[in-house]
């Protein structure tokens, strides 16, 4: 009796091992570690779940199934571009640092512009567009366009303002 009970603590322990060991350190951990501390950190935690992370909002925030959301928290895959966009979006982290760690932990910016990159954009761009009578409409999308487009490009002021 007394040896059956100590194998059976035994293989207790070599599975608590093999869990730690193997089953949480997938290949895209430090990704992992990452979105899990964020997620708890923005209040998206769940106390019955192992992890500690709620992962019908993990696969709500991504559209991705709450399985391939469960292999995200355990560092098994790595979701795409699309869906990190996303998850950065839900959480206010820029997508660089949720999937790199890359720069630092920059709250996303939603629609946020310098206003001196602005003003000079709003300054010259009447030079670029064909003038023309009650076109003001037109203008003013010419303009948001090109707002959009400078928005999109990752890179010094400087370089903004010399394209």
């Amino acid at each position: 009796m007394i040896l059956n009970d100590i194998v059976l603590y035994d293989n207790f322990f070599m599975m608590l091992d093999y869990k730690d060991n193997f089953m949480s350190k997938g290949p895209y951990q430090t990704f992992a570690n990452r979105l899990i501390s964020t997620l708890k950190e923005k209040g998206y935690s769940a106390s019955r779940s192992p992890n500690g992370i709620c992962i019908k909002t993990l696969a709500e925030f991504t559209g991705a199934s709450e399985q391939i959301c469960r292999r995200y928290i355990r560092g098994d895959a790595l979701p795409d571009y699309e869906k990190i966009k996303k998850l950065a979006y839900h959480l206010q982290v820029s997508p660089g640092w949720l999937l790199f760690g890359d720069d630092e932990n920059t709250t996303y910016k939603k629609n946020e512009i310098d206003e001196t990159l602005l003003h000079y954009i709003l300054k010259q761009s009447h030079h670029l567009y064909p003038v023309s009578h009650g076109a003001n409409d037109d203008y003013a999308d010419f303009v948001l366009g090109l707002i959009k487009e400078v928005k999109t490009i990752d890179t010094s002021e400087n370089n903004l303002l010399k394209i």
